[in-house]
């Protein structure tokens, strides 16, 4: 099996004590399992796996499964369906809201949104979350499962 590095299961116990989040940042979703095993065995109340939905770090249905089975909360960013061509991110592809609202219903419960918005060229993050927000109505989520994910999930996470 893989092992976590001692460092970062120091931080994971400085995490745990505190009752702070512990996030994965750029690991791949291979990684991103591991660290939430090691969370969950370390005693991390908080754990977040990053951008799920996004380009190289992009994880399947049963990977986020797989990682909330472990108490992860899953991070969507809106910002894949804002770049692209025309844009301040050119170079990356983007997403279709159909797509990013099947990741969002997977489970409201342990998900929560960002805009990951903030770069030169891009929208500015409250039109970006507005924007994912109308796309999310649109495509039928509930009012309460939105509210979740953009409201009540990262209050809960940032002790709010």
């Amino acid at each position: 099996g893989h092992s976590v590095l001692p460092e970062v299961v120091k931080v994971m116990e400085i995490c745990a004590e505190a009752d702070i989040i512990f996030a994965t940042g750029h690991s791949s979703p291979e990684e991103s399992l591991i660290l939430a095993k090691k969370a969950k065995e370390v005693g991390v109340k908080k754990f977040v796996v990053t951008h799920a939905n996004s380009g190289i770090w992009k994880m399947t249905y049963d990977q986020i499964k797989q990682a909330m089975d472990d108490g992860a909360f899953i991070e969507y960013s809106y910002i894949t369906n804002l770049w692209g061509k025309g844009t301040g991110l050119p170079d990356f592809t983007r997403m279709s809201d159909r797509e990013f609202t099947d990741f969002a219903k997977i489970n409201p419960r342990q998900s929560f949104i960002t805009t990951d918005l903030g770069q030169p060229g891009m929208p500015h993050p409250l039109d970006g979350m507005r924007r994912c927000i109308l796309a999310l109505r649109q495509a039928g989520m509930s009012q309460a499962d939105i509210n979740l994910l953009v409201r009540e999930n990262p209050a809960k996470l940032m002790n709010i």
